[in-house]
């Protein structure tokens, strides 16, 4: 019955016991639709870990749970980065402030509210809301509520430290989920221009007119996270099939690479609407679904692609007036659009400050200084095809829906939605689907070849396509069927369905499965025959060596653990034995004898009591800089998994630069305060309050479990980014049975109980059970639960 209007706002706490638990389960499933008229109401559980179960009748009473019990563990978190998202930084953080891109390059806090300022117009937020489908809606409305419960509940000056009493801890509108989704979207397109959009400025009248682009093998510079390393979002992902198991049933590792700071952080929840859906998994901040998860059908997982985003458009310009272009004869205006934002300098006041960005029918302009410069002849336009890409919560909460892989494939496919990462699943009767299926302009061979001019064909390199500006016949090209124009359909992309699997850990779609390569796409989708990562050859490797019969046999869960978590550093097994060669015949003073010690006794691992990671990581990074082609055996693309390899010794000009490097090595280390002889653990530590957590795995894309430091100052270096959410996933007893860490935990908070415990069982090894029937939920030894009302 209908919960009297007196009664409406009370807060029902409960006490952690299980038959009382059951009886408001049953409450909640039989929730009439009624009910949401008059207010919110969820059921929210928690087990152990603080990991929230949250049940409720409708998408608007389950995003109501759902914000409610994020904005628990991390309210701060998510009001700062809304602020982000609103353009507000520079008013509440200061002007001078600057703050970690998801590739932990600072972005200044004016450049970045002048870019969301312009990206998150009211006018542009408004229309992408109104583009939502009514479960998207009421799932957005629904959060933002849960938020501002929690908020009301707790008040400003009860927040946790980080936001009490700040000015910024503001309550939530549902448009600032869609202000949150924008963000997400354009991360690896038009966020990477934020400092570039603001270099453009038309030049002084009687500026040379020439076509500057950057030289052959010149890096771009002033383009946030555009060079692949380390520090670019990635992850590795398998989905094994029933050839591939033990037990003939699907099973899936997920192991995204992300920051463990800020927004990209992962929260790890379980959603239910009985009947309709019931998926675990996480989430990033500010979005009321799951992105990686699993429900009782299929588990799937994301890798960050290869694929272009955007592209620039190089436009002539009328001579002597840089703010007309022409296309095909027809002079076009550059449009200017002034973007106002307030911002708060050194002595608290405030001012307005304004910026001009210049748009043209392609997108606005942009310049990197010296290299892409708005100048007499040219100005280059971005043209972001996931700008205008509205279907990110479509498309994840369609997925949690899916029945079966081909179900999930189809809603991939259908809302080409999902924004840059490929799509690796698998289902309960283990067939695996990978699909490299994103916004991709429509960019063919033949229009490439036709459309990028040649001074600007050594930036493709760098993932940045130049096209002529001039022609109209170098407009992306329209598709039949695709929800949006100028974007590759979902047919013209690289998507396969096995038995057996299918991986990646970044590389392009090529070698997905080696017994089925992916080949003959544009290289704005994903170019084939190139140089893998180690990441990828190890898993590829390991993955063979088990099905090939060389007597390790198919998957096991644990097979599968063990081999994401070894911690092998793949780049000793290519280089350590000629390194160790090389300091062996040595002369003396010609090798540091000390690091040749440590080299010698280390076990080519990143695990807490190996002993040189830091130095061998130092050095590669030294012989990389060093522009010594230094491989015995170079790259081949006819043999991917074994080249390049081995230290070319033999040769003179070879040894003397590793010696080099390794003199190198060891300074930058002392320089900062690493003593390479100490064990990993000692040096590698997660700092949660009074704890310091020893953390394994390693940076420098050498080992698969990435995880990427930075020093505190004390001769220890503090993880940031890399392994954060690593998930198991078997159908083997026909349910789903997870294990998974949130290497990081579930809660920013330092004074949450929740704030390292996760991280301690990483540190571990000591994979967490997900619980996820209300059997196990209700029988978790942390079990609490709360009915919310409103």
């Amino acid at each position: 019955m209908p919960v009297p209007a007196r009664k409406r706002r009370r807060v029902i706490v409960s006490k952690p016991f299980i038959a009382r638990g059951a009886a408001l389960l049953a409450l909640a499933c039989q929730l009439p639709g009624a009910h949401a008229a008059a207010g919110y109401q969820a059921l929210v559980q928690r087990t152990a870990y603080g990991i929230p179960h949250i049940t409720a009748s409708n998408e608007r009473n389950l995003g109501y749970g759902v914000g409610y019990a994020y904005a628990q563990d991390n309210f701060c978190l998510l009001a700062e980065e809304i602020a982000t998202a609103r353009g507000q930084r520079s008013r509440y953080f200061g002007m001078s402030g600057s703050y970690d891109s998801p590739d932990s390059e600072p972005i200044p806090n004016t450049l970045s509210d002048f870019y969301y300022a312009f990206l998150n117009s009211d006018q542009a937020v408004g229309a992408s809301y109104n583009r939502q489908p009514g479960e998207v809606k009421n799932l957005i409305d629904g959060y933002a509520a849960g938020v501002n419960r929690y908020l009301r509940e707790t008040g400003v000056g009860s927040l946790p430290t980080a936001c009490r009493n700040q000015l910024w801890a503001r309550p939530l509108e549902g448009l600032d989920l869609i202000r949150m989704m924008r963000r997400y979207a354009v991360t690896s397109s038009g966020a990477q221009f934020i400092a570039a959009l603001q270099a453009a400025a038309p030049p002084a009248p009687g500026a040379a007119r020439q076509l500057r682009l950057p030289s052959a093998g010149e890096p771009l510079r002033g383009l946030y996270g555009r060079q692949r390393n380390s520090r670019h979002m990635g992850s590795n992902a398998i989905a094994l099939g029933r050839e591939a198991t033990q037990s003939g049933a699907g099973m899936l590792y997920a192991n995204p690479h992300f920051p463990w700071t800020g927004a990209y952080r992962f929260y790890e929840q379980h959603l239910t609407i009985p009947g309709k859906v019931d998926v675990m998994g996480v989430s990033l901040g500010g979005l009321p679904l799951v992105n990686i998860g699993f429900n009782r059908a299929v588990a799937w997982t994301h890798t960050v692609n290869t694929s272009q985003h955007f592209t620039l458009f190089a436009l002539h310009l009328v001579p002597g007036d840089p703010l007309r272009y022409v296309v095909d004869g027809e002079v076009k205006p550059l449009k200017p659009a002034t973007v106002s934002i307030v911002g708060r300098d050194a002595n608290g006041a405030y001012r307005t400050l304004k910026h001009t960005f210049y748009l043209s029918e392609l997108g606005p302009i942009v310049a990197l200084p010296g290299q892409l410069d708005w100048d007499g002849a040219t100005a280059y336009a971005l043209a972001d095809a996931n700008q205008a890409n509205d279907r990110l919560l479509d498309a994840w909460w369609r997925m949690s829906q899916a029945g079966s892989l081909p179900a999930l494939r189809a809603v991939v496919e259908s809302t080409l939605g999902l924004p840059w990462v490929h799509t690796l699943a698998v289902d309960r009767a283990g067939s695996v689907y990978f699909g490299d299926v994103t916004v991709v302009p429509n960019v063919d061979k033949a229009k490439q070849d036709a459309c990028v001019p040649a001074a600007a064909r050594p930036l493709l390199g760098q993932g940045v396509m130049v096209l002529d500006g001039g022609s109209a016949a170098c407009r992306w090209s329209n598709a039949a069927g695709t929800p949006q124009p100028g974007i590759f359909a979902a047919r013209d992309l690289p998507a396969i369905t096995r038995r057996d699997f299918v991986q990646n850990s970044n590389d392009s779609a090529w070698l997905t499965n080696p017994a089925q390569p992916l080949t003959g796409y544009p290289d704005i989708v994903s170019a084939a025959g190139k140089e893998l990562s180690a990441r990828t050859r190890y898993g590829l490797q390991e993955i063979q060596a088990r099905l090939g019969g060389r007597g390790w046999g198919r998957f096991s869960v644990a097979g599968v653990q063990a081999m994401g978590l070894a911690n092998r550093s793949y780049y000793a097994s290519l280089l350590l034995d000629d390194l160790n060669g090389l300091c062996r015949t040595s002369g003396a003073g010609q090798a540091p004898a000390d690091a040749c010690r440590v080299l010698a006794g280390w076990d080519g691992k990143a695990e807490l009591d190996s002993v040189g990671w830091p130095l061998f990581q130092a050095w590669r990074e030294q012989m990389n800089g060093s522009g010594v082609d230094y491989w015995t055996q170079a790259f081949d693309s006819a043999r991917p998994l074994d080249t390049p390899r081995g230290l070319r010794i033999g040769d003179p000009a070879v040894a003397a630069a590793a010696r080099t490097a390794l003199f190198n090595a060891v300074k930058a280390l002392k320089l900062a305060g690493i003593d390479y002889a100490k064990p990993w653990g000692d040096i590698q530590v997660a700092v949660r309050g009074a704890r310091q957590i020893p953390i394994h795995g390693g940076g420098g894309e050498d080992t698969y479990n990435v995880i990427e430091s930075s020093p505190l100052g004390n001769g220890e270096l503090n993880p940031g980014f890399g392994s954060s959410f690593v998930m198991t996933v078997s159908f083997e007893t026909g349910m789903p049975r997870a294990q998974a860490f949130l290497t990081y935990s579930q809660s920013s908070n330092p004074d949450s109980p929740h704030y390292g415990d996760q991280t301690e069982r990483f540190s571990r090894k000591q994979w967490i059970s997900l619980p996820y029937t209300q059997g196990e939920i209700r029988r978790d030894p942390a079990y609490s639960f709360r009915w919310l009302r409103e």
